[in-house]
């Protein structure tokens, strides 16, 4: 394989992803686990998959040249993103290798990389990956084989970990009646054991674990329709949606509307920090909705960098009690210092638990902003002069230079940068009306 990287090969600090048999190859799969052992001096290495159909081939050529290298691997199957981190640190591993595409679509397959702190890698480790990749830094093959250890538990040993630290009782007392659609994906193998243990009745769409996804993949209200329905359908007083590698969580209220990201962390950071104060560490891309429900709260608020590890190193820096991504990834590190759509579960449950109102009600009572997103397929020469000429479209407003270009208006405002994960350049606006926000990715354009 050309080392020159291809079009729609995306590597970052959210791994390796790419559209399968085009960049993403057994080849290049076998050449960044093989590297992955150079770089954690081998050692214990945990092992899974997504439910996508391609997943068990390539996890196959994982751990066939992890061992090659002399590597101890721990194979835990078909495992949520979160489960895998949660299992790095309980069984003082090396590291792990998830194969996933996260939220991408169907064609796509990937590879996340975990360090031995059950955290993925920062930038400069993934940048020593691919440059060993790259440089072929490595041997073929170890003068012993590693040993494989396979470990079937790893999901409910996950899920007693959450139920440790949730109010069981107050949650089973109300008999929450509960819509999941984990997608089809790893969702499908965790969230319905975890909610029977919570006492809920149980409604389940798309739950069969075969990466066969009934809709796009990533979680998004548009995308939720058919769970909408299936809530009034059945009653349920909320819903709750999956990506397939399960850290992301949005949800669906009683009266069947579907919400962003944004109203799961939101909710989350309510809840806890009710409970107890402490600071918040969100990205650049979150809604200021997060924002001012921790303001409320008397708390502290930091931003970060896109990407998961950017907002877990902020909140160990400044000892924040909970975080995330607006896209739906609640991290809450008392439980789980990760995205982690399972603990998202148990928190709004948990919230919703102790009071009587429905979740419509505590939805209105959040601060309301409008955020419209907009992807743009250029070059990266093309992409990076947009970000260089966009503070002179906004004079006067506040220029955060810390990922891409965020600038912040007394209005609202408008970021743009990079993806990790696609081959686009992301433009993303919130303000208090869906014109308003309209008219800031206008004035960007």
């Amino acid at each position: 394989m050309s080392k020159k990287k291809l079009p729609d090969l995306r590597v970052s600090i959210s791994g390796v992803r790419g559209i399968v048999g085009r960049s993403f190859t057994d080849a290049l799969v076998g050449d960044f686990a093989r590297s992955f052992s150079v770089l954690v001096k081998r050692g214990k290495i945990v092992v899974a998959q997504d439910t996508r159909p391609t997943g068990e081939r390539f996890r196959k050529v994982v751990i066939q040249k992890l061992r090659e290298s002399g590597c101890a691997v721990v194979d835990i199957g078909i495992s949520p993103t979160p489960t895998v981190l949660w299992m790095v640190r309980a069984l003082k591993a090396r590291g792990g290798i998830i194969v996933t595409a996260s939220h991408n679509p169907a064609l796509w397959n990937g590879l996340k990389f975990v360090g031995s702190d059950g955290q993925f890698l920062d930038e400069r480790r993934i940048d020593r990956l691919a440059r060993v990749r790259s440089q072929h830094f490595f041997s073929s093959t170890s003068h012993r084989q590693g040993p494989l250890y396979r470990n079937r538990s790893a999901v409910q040993q996950h899920l007693l970990q959450i139920l440790r630290h949730l109010d069981v009782r107050s949650i089973r007392s109300r008999r929450f009646r509960v819509a999941i659609d984990p997608c089809n994906g790893t969702g499908a193998v965790a969230t319905h054991h975890l909610l029977k243990k919570l006492g809920c009745r149980i409604f389940t769409i798309n739950g069969k674990p075969d990466g066969r996804f009934a809709h796009p993949p990533e979680p998004t209200p548009e995308h939720l329709r058919q769970l909408s329905r299936f809530v009034r359908e059945k009653c349920a007083e909320i819903g709750f949606a999956q990506d397939p590698d399960a850290d992301r969580l949005t949800i669906v209220t009683e009266k069947g509307e579907p919400l962003s990201g944004e109203y799961t962390l939101a909710l989350a950071i309510q809840w806890i920090l009710s409970r107890k104060k402490g600071a918040v560490v969100i990205n650049l891309s979150t809604s200021r909705m997060a924002e001012e429900v921790a303001r409320r709260n008397g708390a502290r608020v930091y931003y970060s960098k896109i990407g998961e590890r950017h907002v877990v190193e902020k909140m160990r820096a400044v000892k924040a009690v909970i975080g995330g991504e607006g896209n739906g990834g609640v991290i809450y590190p008392t439980i789980n210092p990760a995205r982690d759509s399972f603990v998202g579960i148990g928190l709004i449950l948990e919230l919703l638990s102790y009071s009587e109102k429905p979740l419509s009600q505590w939805i209105g009572e959040l601060p309301h902003y409008v955020m419209v997103q907009k992807k743009l397929t250029l070059s990266e020469e093309r992409s990076r002069r947009l970000l260089e000429t966009l503070p002179r479209r906004f004079p006067g407003g506040k220029v955060n230079p810390l990922d891409g270009i965020r600038i912040d208006l007394r209005d609202g405002w408008i970021h743009a940068r990079l993806s990790n994960t696609e081959p686009v350049l992301r433009l993303i606006s919130e303000a208090s009306s869906k014109k308003k926000a309209e008219e800031l990715i206008r004035r960007a354009l």
